[in-house]
C-alpha cells in the first residue's frame, strides 16, 4: 500500500512539472485514438491522426480516399509471405512435430486494418487453406502476436493452466513472446535474435 501511494505521489509530481500544452497534446491524441477505434471504418478518423503537414499538402478529401483504398485492398502480399515463412520456422522450432505439421499448412495474411482488440482470426481461405489473419503492426509486435496465436492453438482456449505451462516452456526456450521498449522497432528477425540473447533479469 505504501509503495502504491509513493508511486501515485511521484506520478502527480511529474504531471505538475509537465508543460500544460504537452499534457493537452497527449490528451488530444488519446481522444483521437478512442474516436478511431469506435469508428474504425470511417476514414476521416484515421486522417485526424495524420501529421498536419501531410493534411496541408494533400488535403483531407484525397487522404480519406487513399484510406478507403488501403482498407479495400488491405492485404500485404510481401508481409503475408514473410510471416507465413516465419510461422513455419517458429512451428518447427517451438511446437514439435505435430505443431510443425499443422502450421506447415497455415498461411498468414497480414492486413492493414484497424482492430479494436488487435485480434486475430483463423479461417478457411479461397483454396480451402487455413489462413491466420493478423492486423498490420510493427514487425516485432506481429511476431509477438503470431507466437501468441500459435500458443493458443497448441493448448486450446479453455485450459488456462495448460496455457500458463506452455507459455512458461516457450519462455524458457527463448521464444519471442514479449516486445520490450528497446526492441519494438526491430525487424522480425532482429527481434527474434535479440530476444534469445536477452538476459532473463531484464524480462
Amino acid at each position: 500500500m505504501l509503495e502504491r501511494m509513493n508511486n501515485t505521489q511521484m506520478l502527480k509530481s511529474t504531471v505538475k512539472r509537465t508543460n500544460p500544452e504537452t499534457l493537452k497534446a497527449i490528451q488530444n491524441v488519446v481522444a483521437k485514438i478512442n474516436d478511431l477505434v469506435q469508428h474504425i471504418d470511417e476514414p476521416e478518423y484515421l486522417v485526424d491522426l495524420m501529421p498536419p503537414e501531410l493534411i496541408e499538402t494533400y488535403g483531407t478529401e484525397e487522404l480519406e480516399s487513399a484510406v478507403r483504398m488501403v482498407y479495400r485492398h488491405s492485404a500485404s502480399d510481401e508481409l503475408s509471405e514473410k510471416f507465413t515463412n516465419l510461422c513455419h520456422r517458429l512451428a518447427a522450432r517451438y511446437f514439435g512435430c505435430i505443431g510443425a505439421e499443422f502450421f506447415s499448412q497455415v498461411k498468414v495474411r497480414i492486413r492493414y486494418r484497424i482492430d479494436r482488440q488487435a485480434s486475430t482470426n483463423m479461417c478457411r481461405g479461397d483454396r480451402d487453406e487455413t489462413v491466420l489473419e493478423i492486423p498490420a503492426s510493427s514487425e516485432a509486435v506481429m511476431v509477438e502476436r503470431l507466437i501468441e496465436e500459435m500458443l493458443r492453438w497448441a493448448v486450446g482456449r479453455s485450459c488456462f493452466e495448460c496455457y500458463v505451462g506452455e507459455s512458461n516452456r516457450l519462455y524458457e526456450e527463448g521464444a519471442p513472446m514479449t516486445v520490450h521498449s528497446d526492441t519494438r522497432k526491430l525487424s522480425a528477425d532482429e527481434f527474434i535474435a535479440s530476444y534469445r540473447q536477452r538476459p532473463r533479469e531484464l524480462e
